[in-house]
């Protein structure tokens, strides 16, 4: 039969090596922002493709507070998607 994989987060951080909130998390919790590339989705997308995950699916709300600020950067992980040909859905939202 067929299996399926499904994760979900709320308002996630798709780079956080790249941004202010990552960078100071991961120099806390795990000592430098090098070791918190083990973490982050864009950095490992970029090591893919991932056949297993099929087609991902990201649904952004275009108004998350998070996003506007700048700290989702879900272009981050679209952009690494595309660079290793693994298939992703983006849908982006009003609300």
């Amino acid at each position: 039969g067929e299996s399926w994989v499904s994760a979900s987060a709320f308002a996630p951080i798709c780079n956080p090596v790249q941004g202010a909130w990552g960078q100071k998390a991961f120099k806390g919790y795990l000592g430098s922002v090098e070791a918190g590339a083990a973490f982050d989705a864009s950095e490992l997308m970029k090591k893919g493709p991932y056949p297993k995950l099929g087609e991902i699916l990201i649904d952004q709300g275009l108004d998350d507070e998070f996003l506007t600020a700048g700290q989702l950067m879900p272009e981050s992980f679209e952009k690494a998607c595309k660079a290793v040909a693994q298939p992703l859905s983006m849908r982006k939202r009003a609300g």
